[in-house]
C-alpha cells in the first residue's frame, strides 16, 4: 500500500492529472487518491515556487520594463488566472513556476493555486471514478447487442 501511495504522491508532484487515474486504476480508495494527489501537488508547487524565484532573479537582470505586455497583465490579473485556471490548463507545478518567475506575490497566488488544486482534483477524481464505473459496467454486462 505504501508503494501505491508513494506512486500517486510522486506523480502528482510532476503531473496532477495523471495521478488521479493511476490511483483509481490501482484500486486505491478515491478519497485517499484525492488526498495524496492534493498533497503531492502542493509539494510540487512549493519546489517550483522556489525554483521560479531563481528564474525571476535572472529575468529581472535582463528586463527592460516589467510593467508592459504579458508580464504586466499577469502581474495585475494573473494571480486569479494562474491560481484557479492554472492547475487545469498548465498543471499545478508549471503554474507555480510561472507565477514565481514573474515575481507575483506568493501571498496572493499561493492560496488561489491551492484552492484551484483542491477544486480540480475533486472534480477529476469524481469524473474518473464515474468513468471507470461506466466503462466496467458497460463491458461486464455481457450484452453484445448489435455486435
Amino acid at each position: 500500500m505504501f508503494a501505491k501511495a508513494f506512486s500517486i504522491f510522486a506523480l502528482a508532484m510532476i503531473e496532477l492529472w495523471a495521478a488521479v487515474p493511476l490511483g483509481i486504476k490501482m484500486e486505491v480508495d478515491p478519497y485517499l487518491v484525492a488526498v495524496l494527489t492534493i498533497a503531492g501537488a502542493i509539494a510540487g508547487i512549493v519546489v517550483a515556487a522556489f525554483a521560479g524565484g531563481l528564474v525571476n532573479k535572472l529575468l529581472r537582470m535582463r528586463a527592460k520594463d516589467p510593467t508592459k505586455g504579458t508580464v504586466g497583465w499577469l502581474t495585475k490579473q494573473g494571480p486569479w488566472a494562474i491560481g484557479l485556471l492554472g492547475p487545469l490548463l498548465l498543471g499545478a507545478t508549471l503554474s507555480a513556476a510561472l507565477a514565481s518567475s514573474l515575481g507575483l506575490s506568493r501571498r496572493v497566488w499561493m492560496p488561489l493555486l491551492l484552492a484551484g488544486i483542491c477544486v480540480w482534483t475533486v472534480a477529476v477524481t469524481v469524473l474518473t471514478v464515474q468513468g471507470f464505473d461506466l466503462l466496467s459496467g458497460g463491458s461486464s454486462s455481457g450484452s453484445s447487442a448489435g455486435f
